[in-house]
């Protein structure tokens, strides 16, 4: 049994306590709003429970039975109780989503009820120690909050210890010192530091989820922006290679353009060399003396025409390489 308490302390000090800084108004908010909605089940479920009781206490003749578990003094805390339930219930109707200036205000509402209850529970509970019976309405009222309600663990030691306090003064007031005081504190004491354990557990365990899930919510965020990055360059680097592949396209036209252009005047020279060729073959060579210039002219003129496409080649060349600029 020690081993197993001491495991459980354990993993109490293990889980996170304490909000942390950079999710702090998130978590409180979240927390607020939570809470609001579960008190709003558990104060509608203790209404109708209350209300049966009081009932029963009016409508049953036989009051002997009923004075064993309820007594004629405990049945004005119900009033009171179930007075604060309606008032909560009746306060919180309309509020479906808290904003930032409502979470002071219901914070404030929160905890007020979640104290006054477990201090009504308490009273009751001495009420029952008086009769001779255990104290399950505030045994139930502490676990009920401990496993449903998000308290971070000052709140709950405050709420908790100050309940037991007032509940044990109560005993030993109205009871005094004797066996039956040392035994309901034997028997509330491991219940009460579990009920504090079961609080912290339900308060880390929560804190924890919702770092996970903001940490995964901001890796979601990296990756789309990642993603969207990468699309942008690669939508940048497909349309460089479409330029890139056009201009390959344009250089070898241009390339073919100019092969058919630097084609064209040798032809012309070497069928002009063929014909000085057979020209100077003739015997009659001086008499064919314009002819021979007429041909030399022509390969003359084609040279030029070669000259010039060489040298827009080479210009070309150089403008490309930045070195002349046009």
């Amino acid at each position: 049994m020690g081993r197993v308490i001491n495991k459980v302390f354990k993993l109490g000090a293990k889980l996170s306590a304490y909000l942390p800084k950079a999710y702090e108004e998130q978590i409180r908010q979240e927390l607020i709003q939570l809470n609001i909605k579960r008190e709003r089940i558990l104060a509608i479920v203790l209404s109708l429970f209350l209300i049966i009781i009081i009932g029963s206490r009016y409508i049953v003749r036989n009051t002997a039975i009923l004075d064993k578990y309820i007594s004629r003094d405990s049945i004005y805390i119900h009033f009171i109780l179930i007075t604060f339930t309606l008032l909560f219930l009746a306060y919180t109707h309309k509020i479906n989503r808290i904003s930032k200036k409502q979470m002071f205000e219901l914070d404030l509402v929160h905890k007020t009820l979640v104290f006054s209850v477990m201090i009504l529970c308490a009273a009751i509970a001495i009420n029952n120690d008086v009769l001779n019976q255990r104290p399950l309405a505030y045994i139930i009222a502490m676990y009920s909050i401990a496993s449903t309600l998000l308290l971070n663990p000052n709140e709950g030691l405050t709420i908790y210890l100050t309940s037991y306090i007032i509940y044990i003064t109560g005993i030993l007031y109205f009871i005094g010192t004797s066996w039956r005081v040392l035994e309901s504190i034997i028997f509330s004491l491991p219940l009460f530091i579990l009920a504090l354990l079961v609080s912290r557990i339900n308060y880390s365990s929560f804190v924890n989820n919702f770092i996970s899930r903001m940490q995964i919510e901001e890796k979601n965020r990296e990756l789309d922006y990642m993603y969207s990055t990468v699309e942008e360059v690669l939508t940048l680097r497909t349309e460089q290679l479409n330029h890139a592949m056009e201009m390959d396209r344009l250089r070898t036209a241009f390339f073919s353009n100019i092969s058919h252009e630097l084609r064209t005047p040798l032809n012309i020279i070497f069928s002009a060399e063929q014909m000085l060729e057979l020209v100077c073959k003739d015997q009659n060579i001086q008499n064919r003396k314009q002819e021979i210039l007429k041909y030399n002219a022509m390969v003359q003129q084609n040279c030029y025409r070669l000259i010039r496409l060489i040298e827009n080649l080479i210009d070309i060349t150089e403008i490309d390489a930045g070195q002349n600029k046009i």
